[in-house]
């Protein structure tokens, strides 16, 4: 298998993988969700580790679609 085909046939598993991935933490996020029954305190480290992640995800989310 040369490096193009070994490229594509990588790309093509990442693909398949990630909707699986989004389900299973979405389910999860569910489940968590249930549990807590509240709102979840966070402190600011916490808060800014997530906005951070969250920023970052968006921005890649936006690049993709414009491309």
């Amino acid at each position: 298998m040369n490096r193009k085909q070994l490229l594509a046939h990588s790309a093509g598993m990442l693909d398949q993988q990630l909707p699986l991935r989004n389900e299973h933490f979405a389910a999860e996020y569910r489940v968590l969700s249930y549990q807590l029954k509240g709102r979840l305190r966070l402190r600011d480290g916490e808060r800014i580790l997530a906005s951070g992640r969250a920023s970052k995800i968006g921005s890649l989310e936006i690049a993709r679609c414009l491309d």
